[in-house]
């Protein structure tokens, strides 16, 4: 017996290989924007970078979490930021988190200041790629291996359904400069990066079979004609304090 919150199985289940371990759902939107990026802005990143897809890497945690190295780039990390708002009932039987997740995207190391130029106005073409297939929630770049129900008009899979989301809203986005400590201790800004966020929200799904059923009796709810729902479990919840 087992619930979900969101994506995420409770009691937590070993996750699969290359997965951040107790979150499923950024390992999605990861993977999710690495396909639309490196299919949907290719042509305006390669351009300005050739040689290089625009996400060549995905990494679930803040930049300065790792040792940093130039073959990674560019690349994308993600991660938890905060919570956005208290857990929050909806109902008596549902229970929603409202999370931000942090968005980074670190480019390639840019000594020329020609190079660095150039590069600037193809970021545009990157953020509006992201806001259409964020806003759609899927694209025909990004498919999940085993996904009996891809969506019927694109073929791509559905990231609400994978990353196990109710909704999520990207938000603002703006250059920065990431600055990578050196191993004398000295600190030098060596990366632009473009940052964004993305505000999902999750629900709790519980497991019916923890409720007791009703000894093989059948119970008949009247909907509308000609439809009506039959269920053999009935849930009993004491009263709220």
């Amino acid at each position: 017996m087992a619930d979900r919150f969101g994506n995420l199985t409770l009691p937590t289940t070993t996750p699969v290989a290359g997965q951040p371990a107790g979150d499923p759902a950024i390992y999605y939107l990861g993977t999710f924007c690495q396909a639309v990026l490196n299919a949907d802005a290719a042509a305006a990143w390669t351009a300005v970078c050739p040689g290089k897809r625009l996400v060549e890497f995905v990494w679930y945690h803040e930049p300065d979490e790792m040792c940093f190295a130039d073959r990674w780039l560019p690349a994308l990390f993600l991660w938890r930021e905060k919570s956005e708002r208290a857990v929050e009932w909806l109902a008596e039987d549902i229970l929603q988190t409202h999370d931000l997740v942090q968005c980074c995207w670190v480019l390639p190391a840019t000594p020329a200041q020609e190079t660095s130029r150039v590069r600037h106005p193809a970021i545009n073409a990157h953020e509006k790629a992201l806001a259409r297939a964020l806003s759609l929630g899927v694209n025909s770049a990004w498919t999940v291996t085993g996904d009996a129900s891809p969506d019927p008009t694109t073929g791509g899979s559905v990231i609400y359904r994978w990353a196990g989301l109710d909704s999520m809203r990207m938000g603002p986005w703006q250059r920065k400069v990431l600055t990578v400590p050196l191993g004398d201790g000295r600190e030098r800004a060596l990366y632009g990066t473009i940052e964004w966020t993305i505000r999902i929200t999750e629900g709790l799904y519980e497991d019916i079979t923890r409720w007791q059923p009703l000894n093989g009796i059948n119970l008949t709810i009247k909907t509308p004609a000609p439809t009506s729902l039959t269920t053999e479990y009935l849930e009993f919840r004491p009263p709220s304090p």
